[in-house]
């Protein structure tokens, strides 16, 4: 959606007289005859000439004006949400991160005493199960926060 205040270069509250004057001072400048080795001109003068047409009619300036504020709610929304959804997704992953360095610790822990007990393959492998248990049932939950965020997001 074109913000046709900026097309002009003008503040949303600017005055009938203020809006013809910035739309004068363009036209001249962006007038295809004015140029006609810039190919750019007629889409520029032409995006001129229609932000003029709709501000110069207050019925018109009106609807849009109603419009663009709805237009730029939506899209500050949409950023607060995903800078929301980026910082859930980087604190599920620094959670994760930390559990994958905790579990080969302990894991890594507990291979040096494998060789101190007869009966530690044993251990090792009830450990290694809880461990895979352990993973298993975070990522679970994080499925389930990340779930959970995109239902808020709805």
């Amino acid at each position: 959606m074109d913000d046709y205040y900026k097309v002009l270069g003008i503040e949303q509250f600017a005055t009938p007289e203020e809006i013809k004057r910035a739309y004068r001072l363009l036209a001249k400048r962006w007038h295809p005859d004015c140029n006609q080795g810039n190919v750019n001109s007629t889409e520029i003068f032409k995006r001129i000439s229609q932000a003029y047409y709709v501000l110069s009619k207050p019925a018109l300036k009106s609807e849009y004006d109603n419009r663009l504020r709805v237009y730029l709610n939506a899209q500050k929304e949409a950023a607060r949400y995903d800078h929301e959804k980026a910082e859930k997704e980087a604190e599920v992953d620094e959670q994760l991160n930390s559990l994958n360095v905790f579990m080969h610790k302990m894991k890594a822990a507990f291979e040096n005493i494998v060789y101190e007990d007869e009966d530690s393959p044993t251990i090792f492998n009830k450990l290694d199960s809880k461990l895979a248990k352990i993973r298993c049932n975070a990522k679970k939950t994080i499925i389930k926060i990340v779930d959970l965020m995109y239902e808020e997001a709805d």
